[in-house]
């Protein structure tokens, strides 16, 4: 059956206003006296939706499908927010590791670097060390030989100066 508004302070669908036009099966005992029968041929303006319980501003409560699809969709949002926190916290990690691996390799380049150089001077110290052992000994040799010579003459001027008494 359809009614029209007379007064507003009922929990009337969003936007009504006096005068509109509303379809219901029969009159709720919030509405007894803020609406009468509307007149033969008029249309509903407004559409009714039978409220559970008024929430304070003329609007009906949501129902508990709406109530859960806008729970799944808060818990999504966290859940999305949670998870843009969580990448922008693994980027940062990301990129503090990876100045730190820049960091490890640049001085290990550089260990290197000292190692080779280390090497080559010990390479070279070896081979002033070889030539060193080989003069000694080739001073050794030719001091054995002086020292053989000297003794060789020693006896032959000896010899000599006996020969000479």
């Amino acid at each position: 059956m359809l009614y029209e508004i007379k007064a507003l302070k009922a929990p009337w669908p969003a936007g009504a206003k006096v005068g509109d036009v509303v379809e219901m099966p029969s009159v709720p005992t919030w509405a007894v006296g803020k609406c009468t029968p509307a007149p033969e041929g008029a249309d509903a303006t407004v559409e009714f939706v039978e409220p559970v319980a008024g929430d304070g501003v003329n609007r009906p409560l949501e129902s508990e499908n709406d109530q859960a699809i806008r729970a799944v969709e808060h818990f999504r949002a966290q859940a999305q927010e949670a998870i843009r926190r969580a990448e922008e916290a693994h980027a940062l990690e990301l990129a503090e590791l990876q100045a730190e691996l820049d960091a490890a390799t640049a001085g290990a380049a550089d260990l290197r670097a000292k190692l080779d150089a280390s090497e080559a001077r010990a390479a070279s110290l070896q081979t002033k060390l070889d030539e060193a052992e080989s003069d000694e000994g080739k001073a050794a040799a030719a001091l054995k030989e002086a020292e053989q010579q000297a003794a060789t003459e020693r006896a032959a001027s000896e010899a000599k100066a006996k020969g000479k008494k």
